[in-house]
């Protein structure tokens, strides 16, 4: 199945002919969901909030990455076309709460109302939570999310028909990465907002005012990226390329405070061991990484704290010397600086743009393929990079920026690093969509099974 073709159609019906691996996936979907019914109305008896299940396929997938048994969290596609019925039948205090953030409410032109008022860009990729207490206390939330949809709307074609996916935060640079791939990190990423236990954004705000509210945010980023680059481990065994493809667009946003996570993680993920990550669950490692955000005590660590702010000010001064000063990000920075209780004296921006470099030849590196069909030029690329970063670029950058020159080779050049031999680009997500369509086909021939008998 061209799970592509699927989430662009934003659409979750389709006509097939009877036999066609589409008209199975349909079939199996309203089985599954006429067989679970019952089920699910029982255990919504219990509930105080009596949250409603979407019943398209694409909701159901997210579901079963972000919790599949959890009976506190919803997650819903954008696309869904469940939405209007999800916006009318959400509980009383999710109605309140999304009336009072966006003058949405559930008696409105519901679907569509609810998209414009909760992003200003079509493309964007979004997660917007709806969480309350039952009146025995238990949380529950409900997630809106457009993580795969808003990837295949943002992909792009080169000359000879290949996929992309640029992506490019106002005052930085631009980085390229796999289709496949990107629509899986970010799902992982975006889903996690959805499961995430504790949000650090409003206690950072709270606990520190308006100016810390960027860490907080950020903290909620970098945890998410987390979530990301664990879920490749479970495939991999190895942070390796999880960790190319989250920090070479994370080193990319040079002005994108919010999204400076790059520093954070890579401190996190030192006290990690990936092979306990490996063979996890999606559901498995969103627990793991509510427990090691808990674990950080972001509002208390400090480390977290330096971390951030003076990789945040070094980047910033990147961004100056390619794009120009920036007054308003860099007094935002020095007022976070100032409630973090961080010295910036001792930031080295030319130690930033050695990593930088590092973590843009790392991505490259992983999509040569994709960079080389793109026509690039590595090498001349990077050294014009390095140059406005005003150092020199290393000798090793330049060999391993060949492997992503079509000037300096034809034919695919491999890379003399040798950590670079683990690093490879290809889509992760089909499988994932696949095998989540054979559990429920599974599921539905079990059923029909016991039905029998």
């Amino acid at each position: 199945m061209d799970l592509g073709k699927f989430l662009s159609g934003g659409t979750t019906y389709a006509h097939a002919p009877k036999n066609s691996a589409l008209a199975k996936v349909g079939a199996a979907v309203v089985m599954t969901l006429a067989l679970c019914a019952g089920a699910q109305a029982e255990s919504r008896v219990g509930q105080v909030t009596h949250m409603v299940l979407p019943s398209d396929l694409i909701s159901s997938f997210y579901q079963s990455l972000a919790s599949p048994d959890s009976t506190k969290l919803v997650v819903v596609s954008s696309s869904s076309a469940d939405l209007n019925r999800i916006l009318a039948t959400m509980p009383a205090s999710f109605a309140k709460q999304l009336q009072s953030r966006t003058g949405v409410d559930k008696g409105q032109d519901s679907g569509e109302a609810f998209m414009r008022a909760i992003r200003s860009d079509p493309d964007h990729v979004f997660s917007y939570r709806l969480t309350a207490s039952t009146l025995f206390g238990d949380k529950q939330t409900l997630c809106f999310t457009s993580a795969a949809e808003s990837i295949q709307g943002q992909t792009k074609y080169s000359p000879t028909g290949v996929t992309f996916l640029p992506i490019k935060a106002q005052g930085s640079m631009e980085s390229i990465h796999n289709p496949g791939e990107a629509m899986f990190f970010t799902t992982s990423h975006e889903l996690y907002h959805c499961a995430a236990s504790d949000l650090y954004a409003p206690a950072a705000q709270q606990q520190l005012g308006d100016a810390g509210e960027a860490y907080g945010l950020a903290v909620d980023e970098m945890l998410a990226d987390l979530a990301a680059v664990l879920n490749y481990a479970s495939q991999d065994g190895n942070f390796t390329n999880g960790l190319a493809s989250i920090k070479g667009m994370r080193a990319a946003g040079l002005a994108d405070i919010e999204h400076n996570t790059e520093d954070m993680l890579d401190y996190v993920v030192s006290h990690l061991d990936p092979n306990q990550a490996k063979g996890m669950s999606s559901g498995e490692i969103m627990k793991m990484v509510n427990s090691i955000g808990h674990e950080l005590d972001p509002m208390q660590n400090q480390n977290l704290k330096n971390l951030f702010i003076v990789s945040a000010a070094e980047k910033a001064t990147l961004s100056k010397r390619l794009y120009g000063e920036n007054v308003a990000l860099s007094a935002a920075i020095a007022d976070t600086a100032k409630v973090l209780g961080v010295d910036l004296s001792g930031a080295n921006p030319e130690a930033r743009a050695m990593k930088v470099i590092d973590a843009t030849v790392t991505l490259n590196v992983k999509n040569s393929v994709l960079k080389r069909e793109l026509n690039s030029r590595g090498v001349a690329e990077m050294t014009k990079l390095a140059e406005g970063f005003g150092v020199t670029l290393p000798v090793h950058q330049q060999m391993r920026a060949a492997t992503f020159d079509t000037s300096v080779s034809d034919t695919n050049v491999t890379s003399p690093w040798p950590s670079d031999s683990l690093l490879k680009a290809g889509d992760r997500i089909t499988p994932l969509f696949n095998a989540h369509v054979a559990s429920m086909e599974a599921q539905q021939a079990a059923k029909s099974g016991m039905t029998l008998r």
